[in-house]
């Protein structure tokens, strides 16, 4: 500013002071300059102790264009010397700023020790305190996010010394290594002042030139005196009606001026009037609420077209109310000293007069009355229209005629002084637009920001004092210790120097605080905290985590990161094994695992579900159907009893004995007679027979299977046999009689006599066991010597010995003499029992008969070539056997990345492992080498074994990579075997990860901010609608309700969003009603059913978010808000009670006692009974609409558990699956019900009963319209979110048909609300349109994202920055749609309350009116306020009134 000019910057010959004044200068001359391009460092460098530790390298490098980087507390200092002592000294400096300012840090200024300026952040906006700053310019440099160029301004005039030493410092946060700065250049320019003349000026006003003096002052000498000067502290009350103004709507309310019709006269706007115009009276009525003493008028009269002198004519001011006004009449003559014109034809004739009229007045009203008694033509106005009070001291509240101040403003009691007579602010106080503000620190005296005089102990420098000792309390005192944490500290503020590092603290923003992983005790010691934590502020109190350790903060505590397992006697939490949700103790000892890759826990293990199996990578495949358990797909291991299958030895689950597979491939029954059959349950089609039966045919395939001779059939499998069944009737299966010529089941022959010589003897063939063939003597029938190659058994019967034996004795293989020898001379068993025959006379091994003996490799039971063992019993190629034939299963390295990864997360993780058991010789973490295919990108790595032949890699990039390609190589596979003894051939595998794109602060700030501006909102209208709960009007915010869960559902859809959006949907979280999400093996029994949560997981995303497809889990939370609902219901019907009990209690007490008066505290509680009572009682006969507000309510977890469940059916979670389908038909049934209730008839609708039961299926919708369609309102979004949340789950892996499906019902829903306009609040009408409105473009902008992605299972940079772009849309979107409801909603509510509560209705009458000056009406409404909320004595008769009132309702 120059002469009172505001400029851009000083002219020549002026220089910048105190920030906005332009002093001139006789000189300015270069006193020192540093710039970095003069590569030479003329500072003195004091380092931070910190930045010793992490940064060695010099502050300065060739070639860079700033000095620094400059960290933590790091100072730098330089000196020179002034020319002279008076000479005010300018200083340029410009530094860099990297990073984001924290707020109380910064860099600060100093010059001999004296701090003069600083450049610090408030609420992320960078500002100077001292000096200014001229220009701030965006710039970058590597390693840090931001950037900024500041050029910096001070001037320094008092420091009366010669010697100059410059000091810069930073006062960062040293948790924050990226905040950082750097110098460009300092340039110190000398200054000699000179002498600032007087501003020449014809007119003033007020302080400034003029070239006319302003109608409402008057000239005296040069100066223009503003008629409010008369007054020591004066007020302009009333302004109006002076040249070149218009009058303003408050000042035309306020003098009740309706219809104005202005007219001009010198530059002014006038207002006319006459008798015909009400009686020719005006009525000006003025509240001045400010304190005052005196009051001053002065206006202009003005009387047009007045011809006649007759002193029946005149104007008439009338000032005050009835006995107390004082008149004052003016005659239309010249004697009355009117000044008479005669000029242009718009007022032909016209006269007027000034009045200035003071009064002694401390009153809150003025009345003014302008009484125009004026020919019929002739007009009266008026002009300069000024009120001017004088108003009390600052700090009164009531001063009397003399100005004495008579009561004072509490809270200004310490701050100004009451002299009337000299008002002015206490010492250390400035006068500022009526108040006393406190002077800097340490300043007695000051004007304005400039002190003037400093206090005790305080020395003035730069218009600021200094404390050369210790403050404390605002006191200067003498320092002789520093604070007891610091080890040096500033003598001109309480703040630390440097810190002692031995004791384990370091300097952070000018205190003292401990270094990472200890924290302070009360007597500022430095203790460890527990080695879990990074900071703490107690031993178990953790402030942070190392994530490096795989650890995160909850609850004050360090806790492992799901996936990880503490060990004890490591720091770092350990990975659990891949297949492992989480796992205790050992990183394969699992407690729950990923249901959604068809993993169960079994015995701490997760292994595949039953009816999968694990390929070569270790993945779960499903079974064929016919498997129960199996190796491969259709390589069973068990099969299901229930489909009457069994395992067959070529594995396969064939149809169980007794079964055929029919067409639709299920085991139907044989007839009872078969084992097996020929695809038929006839009698006629077996193809085998139980022993008890034998088939009816040997030449056929198929055959009927009948009873053996000595059975009988009683329609089962097997035949009864007749052994048991002696002496029977003739009549039954197993009769037999010897001798009757009938041929029995037990008889050989029946010849009908005994004679023992025919061959036939009691029904059996004589024997030949004495024949000369097998026999050499005989005795009585029976042989007692057999011939060579033969035995006598016990029976004395001859039996044949072994092939092996010549002769043989007691048993066929007891060989005497041996027919073939073994190598030991002992004898060779040549049978087929010990694998061995006799063809061309010589014992040879059977080649097929299961075991392996002489030259055999290998024996499997059968000749067919090709199966590892070949019909001569050698091992082919490609197999082993041992005993039993195998394939040679090759080891191969398999490489699975994890699903979990996010494009926009650092952090890969990779798992190795092999297709089967190995053996390994060494350590396998210690073998590996790895690679990436892209030698630019930088990363780091972490290997950590998850059993002894499974690793863990850890991949973290440091910068953006593309489709990075990982190589794995196992540099010693000749250590690694399998079971088979094989060793690893391949021992290099690659696999493909995902991308990484690193995410600007920038973002991550924006989106945080988004987030939580909508949380903001949301918030106050949760609140609002808690408070509408107790007040009533809670229907208004049920849309709210409904488009918040909206918003949190849109994250399932089966796509992957961009960062922004990802983060932005969790904040919606809250809306879904699951809150069981995070659990530990919680098991559940019901109805002996144990189900575990962990083992039955829906979708990924479903999962992620801690849903479970089991029914009986996800409906938990459904329930509790049911329960919730009920106790509602039982605490109302509990405080009707208490209530009526304290209402009857007053009742009775002023019924027994004529002279009871209750107090006011009793009043207000009967007022707040009577308040409860009556919300008690409408919540109780509501009580069926609320239960049904609560299924619209939770209608979207409620589908949402049934359909989880139905997606997922399994045999041993069969009863939560009939239980979702139960739920399912009741939510249809609930539907038909609401159909059924708003299909009743149109008078049916105002019934009570039908209001008590039925009024939420028809709430919002008009009480009479002509299209019935209006009441499916309700019905409409309950289907609306039963097919949402259908398409969501059930085309989980088709996002395109869920986004379609999702769009296309708010197609069909927009369509409806605007064709059949169902709703009757128009408000309501257009929140709900614009909402679906949003929510529909938001779904085209999703399917854009799907577009965008789609096609591709890497996303590029271009890819990942369109999808942030319509991330950013969508957030715009659902903001703006946040703030129409905000605003929709708030004024709803307040309508609803005006029109629900009366006292709110008359305090809105009477503001109303207090603005329209309606005086009998608000004399009237004030009286009755009064009475109700003032009067004590009044209450209680209103009180007993109401009490009498109530009784005879009672």
């Amino acid at each position: 500013m120059v002469n009172d000019d505001c400029l851009d910057s000083c002219p020549l010959g002026y220089f910048d002071f105190y920030e906005d004044i332009c002093k001139p200068y006789t000189s300015k001359s270069l006193l020192f300059r540093d710039d970095v391009n003069q590569n030479q460092i003329k500072y003195q460098y004091i380092k931070d102790t910190l930045s010793n530790i992490f940064y060695k390298s010099s502050t300065f490098e060739q070639g860079q264009n700033f000095q620094g980087p400059f960290r933590f507390n790091d100072k730098i200092l330089y000196s020179f010397r002034k020319s002279s002592i008076n000479n005010i000294l300018e200083f340029e400096i410009t530094i860099y700023i990297y990073g984001q300012i924290a707020d109380v840090t910064g860099v600060i200024f100093e010059i001999n020790n004296y701090r003069i300026g600083a450049i610090t952040s408030e609420l992320s906006e960078i500002s100077a305190k001292g000096g200014l700053i001229k220009q701030i310019l965006g710039c970058s440099y590597n390693g840090f996010q931001s950037c900024k160029k500041i050029q910096y301004y001070i001037t320094i005039q008092s420091f009366n010394e010669l010697d100059i030493v410059l000091g810069i410092r930073s006062f960062f946060n040293i948790s924050d290594p990226l905040q950082a700065w750097g110098l460009d250049q300092v340039i110190v320019n000398e200054i000699e002042p000179g002498i600032l003349l007087p501003q020449v000026c014809s007119l003033w006003y007020e302080g400034k030139c003029t070239n006319q003096c302003p109608t409402y002052s008057t000239l005296n000498g040069i100066i223009c005196e503003d008629y409010g000067s008369i007054y020591k502290n004066p007020l302009y009350f009333f302004k109006e009606f002076y040249p070149n103004h218009i009058i303003n709507d408050y000042s035309r309310a306020l003098i009740d001026l309706k219809n104005i019709e202005f007219y001009q006269f010198e530059n002014r706007f006038l207002y006319m009037f006459n008798t015909n115009y009400q009686g020719g009276i005006l009525r000006h009525k003025f509240q001045i609420v400010t304190p005052h003493r005196k009051l001053r008028l002065m206006i202009s009269i003005l009387l047009i077209d007045w011809q006649n002198n007759s002193q029946d004519y005149f104007f008439e001011l009338a000032i005050g109310s009835s006995l107390n006004q004082q008149k004052y009449k003016f005659y239309a003559d010249l004697s009355n000293q009117f000044i008479d014109y005669q000029l242009n034809q718009e007022f032909p004739d016209y006269i007027y007069r000034n009045y200035t009229l003071d009064f002694i007045h401390n009153q809150k009203s003025f009345n003014l009355e302008l009484r125009c008694f004026s020919p019929f033509d002739g007009y009266c106005s008026f002009f300069d229209y000024f009120i001017i009070i004088e108003k009390c001291d600052h700090g009164c509240s009531k001063c009397d005629i003399n100005g004495v101040c008579q009561q004072y403003d509490f809270q200004d009691l310490d701050k100004i002084s009451y002299q009337f007579q000299n008002y002015q602010c206490l010492d250390g106080y400035w006068y500022d637009d009526e108040q006393c503000i406190k002077c800097s620190f340490g300043c007695g005296k000051c004007n304005r920001h400039i002190c003037l005089q400093c206090e005790d102990n305080f020395e003035l420098k730069e218009g600021k004092c200094f404390c050369q000792f210790q403050q404390s309390n605002g006191i200067c005192k003498k320092l002789w210790h520093c604070p007891q944490y610091c080890q040096t500290c500033s003598k001109h503020y309480q703040s630390c120097d440097s810190c002692d590092l031995s004791q384990l603290k370091v300097l952070n923003m000018n205190t003292c605080v401990c270094i990472n992983g200890y924290y302070m005790n009360p007597n500022f010691e430095c203790i460890k905290c527990n080695m879990k934590c990074i900071t703490c502020n107690g031993y178990e109190s953790c402030t942070s985590c190392d994530s490096q350790s795989n650890r995160q903060l909850f609850q004050n505590m360090c806790v492992c990161k799901q996936g990880y397992f503490d060990n004890m006697d490591n720091i770092n939490c350990q990975q659990c094994h891949y297949l492992c949700k989480e796992c205790y103790f050992e990183y394969d000892r699992c407690t729950e695992c990923d249901t959604q890759i068809f993993r169960q826990l079994s015995k701490g293990k997760c292994i595949c579900q039953v009816g999968y199996y694990e390929d070569n990578q270790q993945i779960c495949q499903k079974c064929n159907s016919n498997c129960y358990t199996c190796e491969q797909e259709n390589i069973c291991l068990s099969c299901d009893i229930q489909q009457n299958r069994i395992l067959n030895t070529q594995q396969i689950c064939i149809c169980n004995q007794g079964y055929f597979e029919n067409q639709v491939n299920q085991c139907q029954t044989c007839h009872y007679s078969c084992i097996y059959c020929n695809q038929s349950d006839e009698f006629n089609q077996c193809t085998s027979c139980p022993s008890s039966r034998i088939k009816s045919s040997d030449k056929m395939n198929v055959f009927e299977c009948k009873c053996r001779k000595g059975y009988f059939d009683i329609g089962i499998l097997e035949c009864i046999s007749c052994k048991p069944y002696k002496n029977v009737i003739a009549s039954h299966p197993c009769y037999s009689q010897c001798g009757d010529q009938i041929l029995q089941w037990n008889e050989e022959c029946d010849d009908g006599n005994n004679d023992s010589r025919d061959g036939c003897v009691d029904c059996y063939y004589t024997t030949d066991r004495c024949s000369p063939n097998i026999c050499k003597k005989c005795y009585q029938g029976y042989c007692i010597i057999c011939n060579d190659g033969y035995y006598i058994n016990k029976n004395n019967e001859c039996e044949i010995c072994s092939q092996s034996c010549i002769t043989c004795i007691n048993s066929s293989n007891n060989c005497l003499q041996c027919r073939f020898l073994q190598i030991d001379q002992t004898c060779k068993i040549c049978d087929q029992e010990y694998g061995f025959q006799i063809k061309d006379n010589k014992c040879q091994a059977v080649c097929g008969d299961n075991m392996i003996v002489d030259i055999e490799q290998c024996d499997d039971g059968n000749i067919i070539d090709g199966d590892g063992c070949n019909s001569q019993c050698m091992i082919e190629q490609g197999f082993i056997c041992n005993p039993n034939c195998q394939i040679i299963n090759p080891i191969i390295i398999i490489l699975k990345s994890d699903p979990k990864d996010k494009y926009f997360n650092s952090k890969r993780y990779c798992y190795l492992e092999f297709n089967q058991d190995v053996i390994i010789d060494g350590t396998l973490s210690q073998m590996i080498n790895m690679q990436i295919n892209n030698s630019s990108v930088q990363f780091n790595s972490n290997i950590s074994h998850l059993n002894p032949q499974s690793l863990l890699i850890e991949i973290e990039f440091l910068n953006n990579v593309q489709n990075p390609i990982i190589q794995i190589e196992i540099s010693t596979p000749s250590k690694i075997k399998n079971n088979q003894g094989v060793n690893l051939e391949n021992n290099i595998q690659t696999i493909q990860l995902l991308s990484y794109t690193h995410q600007s602060e920038g973002t991550k700030t924006a989106t945080n901010s988004s987030s939580n501006f909508a949380y903001f909102i949301m918030i106050f209208l949760l609140s609002l609608a808690g408070f509408s709960f107790i007040t009533g009007g809670l229907s208004i915010f049920f849309n709210l309700l409904d488009s918040i869960q909206m918003l949190a559902y849109l994250k399932y859809l089966n796509i992957i969003f961009p960062y922004n959006l990802q983060m932005y949907f969790e904040t919606f979280g809250f809306a879904e009603f699951n809150f069981l999400k995070e659990y530990i093996s919680i098991q559940i029994t019901i109805l002996d059913f144990d189900f575990k949560i962990s083992e039955n997981q829906p979708d990924q995303k479903f999962a992620e978010e801690g849903y479970s497809s089991l029914f009986i889990i996800n409906i938990l939370s459904v329930l509790s808000v049911f329960i919730i609902t009920y106790f509602t219901f039982i605490l109302s019907q509990l405080l009707h009670k208490i209530c009526n009990f304290y209402i009857n209690y007053l009742h009775n007490n002023i019924k027994n006692d004529n002279y009871f008066i209750i107090n006011i505290f009793q009043y207000y509680l009967y007022i707040v009974a009577k308040h409860l009572q009556s919300l008690s009682i409408i919540y109780n006969t509501q009580f069926h609409n609320n239960i049904i507000r609560t299924i619209m309510t939770v209608a979207m977890d409620f589908n949402m558990a049934i359909f989880l469940q139905l997606k997922m059916y399994q045999y041993d979670m069969r009863f939560s699956y009939y239980l979702s389908l139960i739920s399912l038909i009741v939510y249809l049934l609930f539907i038909y019900y609401g159909l059924i209730a708003i299909s009743k008839k149109q008078y049916e609708f105002v019934t009570l009963i039908y209001k008590q039961k039925h009024e939420s299926f028809l709430e919002g919708n008009p009480e009479f319209h002509q299209n019935q369609f209006v009441k499916y309102y309700n019905i409409i979004i309950l289907i609306k979110k039963m097919m949402f949340m259908f398409a969501l789950i059930f085309l989980y892996h088709c996002p395109y048909f869920q986004i379609l499906i999702s769009s296309i019902q708010n197609i069909i829903f927009i369509g409806y609300i605007l064709l059949i306009k169902p709703l009757k609040d128009i408000n309501e009408f257009y929140k709900v349109i614009l909402t679906e409105c949003i929510l529909w473009l938001e779904q085209l902008l999703i399917l854009l994202i799907y577009y965008i992605q789609s096609g591709t299972n890497q996303l590029d940079q271009s890819q990942i920055s369109n999808m942030q772009i319509l991330g950013w849309i969508i957030i715009g979107l659902s903001i703006v749609m946040l703030l129409i409801q905000f605003l929709i909603d708030i004024k709803q509510h307040a309508y609803f309350l005006y029109q629900q509560y009366a006292f709110i209705q008359k305090m809105f009458e009477y503001v109303t009116r207090v603005f329209n000056k309606k005086d009998q009406q608000i004399d009237q409404i004030a009286e009755e306020l009064i009475k109700e909320e003032k009067n004590g004595k009044l209450k209680s008769k209103i009180i007993a009134y109401q009490f009498t009132q109530d009784r005879k309702m009672y």
